[in-house]
């Protein structure tokens, strides 16, 4: 998705769906998106995180948006994407 901001610049953004809710991040924080995989667990995390993934040597830590935000979700499908920013 393009839109055109006010000073004619092109911003590219990602959208996205957690349960019914439309989200977009700007392309340019989002490092990659990853199907989800198995995901290692770690004792005593907060609710929203499902625990950590190794992605090429680096530790990245999951974290269940629809969760965090209070959204009812379907859990994990088939479409279900990590995103990760940085």
């Amino acid at each position: 998705m393009s839109l055109q901001n006010e000073v004619g610049k092109v911003l590219q953004l990602i959208g996205f769906t957690v349960g019914e809710e439309r989200f977009a991040i700007n392309i340019s924080e989002v490092h990659e998106i990853n199907r989800f995989e198995h995901i290692n667990r770690i004792p005593d995390l907060p609710d929203p995180i499902l625990g950590v993934i190794d992605l090429r040597g680096v530790v990245i830590p999951v974290i269940n948006l629809a969760e965090k935000l209070g959204i009812s979700s379907q859990g994990v499908t088939k479409d279900t994407r990590i995103i990760n920013h940085g």
